[in-house]
């Protein structure tokens, strides 16, 4: 993740959210979501990178996706 460069328009609210949600899942759901959405790879190089079956990859997207989403919806509220 160190290798990582948050969005550049980190004046943007939103996408600063996002970032900062993104950074505080869990390892296993971060990597797929960042090397997908942040660095552009399929969910077929995500699996060899990860070593892990292209369905446990999809899952584990799938998880990190409605944490995301329950995250930003949370903060939503509170704003």
């Amino acid at each position: 993740m160190d290798e990582i460069e948050p969005p550049q328009s980190t004046q943007d609210e939103a996408a600063a959210a996002l970032w900062d949600s993104v950074t505080a899942l869990d390892e296993k759901l971060r990597l797929p979501i960042a090397q997908h959405y942040y660095e552009g790879f399929s969910i077929e190089e995500i699996s060899s990178i990860v070593r892990a079956p292209k369905g446990a990859v999809a899952a584990r997207m799938s998880r990190a996706r409605e944490k995301l989403k329950r995250e930003l919806v949370q903060r939503g509220e509170d704003a």
